[in-house]
C-alpha cells in the first residue's frame, strides 16, 4: 500500500528589487501546504487524542432494562387503568380478590415486555 502526499504550491513573485521573498507567513489556500495521511509521526504537532467512534444501537442494557420497559408499558393508557384497578382491588371494600386484577396485568404486561 502506498501513501501518496497532495501538495498545493504557489509560484514564489519577486520583489520589486528582483529578489525573492522568503516562506510565507500565513498559511491557507494557495499557499503550499503538505498533507501525511497514516503518518502521525511526521505530524509537527502532536495528534489529538480523538473519542471513541463506538455506536450502539440497542434501546436497553442490562441495567435500564426493567424501568425503561415498565415506563414505555405504562405510558399506554390501557395499562394505566388496569394498574389502578388492580391497586383498588388491594382495597377491603373490592368485590373481588386482588389475584383476579394482578395476575392478568403482571402477565399481559410481562408478555408485552418479553
Amino acid at each position: 500500500m502506498s501513501l501518496h502526499i497532495w501538495g498545493c504550491f504557489t509560484p514564489h513573485t519577486e520583489d520589486a528589487d528582483g529578489s525573492r521573498p522568503g516562506p510565507h507567513q500565513f498559511q491557507g489556500p494557495g499557499y503550499s501546504r503538505a498533507v501525511f495521511c497514516n503518518q502521525p509521526q511526521r505530524h509537527q504537532k502532536k495528534p489529538f487524542k480523538y473519542i471513541s467512534n463506538y455506536i450502539s444501537t440497542t434501546k436497553y442494557n442490562i441495567i435500564t432494562f426493567l424501568p425503561k420497559a415498565t415506563f414505555e408499558q405504562f405510558r399506554r393508557v390501557a395499562n394505566v387503568y388496569f394498574l389502578l384497578a388492580a391497586i383498588l382491588s388491594l382495597t377491603p371494600v373490592t368485590p373481588f380478590s386482588a389475584v383476579s386484577m394482578i395476575a392478568p396485568l403482571a402477565f399481559v404486561v410481562g408478555l408485552s415486555m418479553a
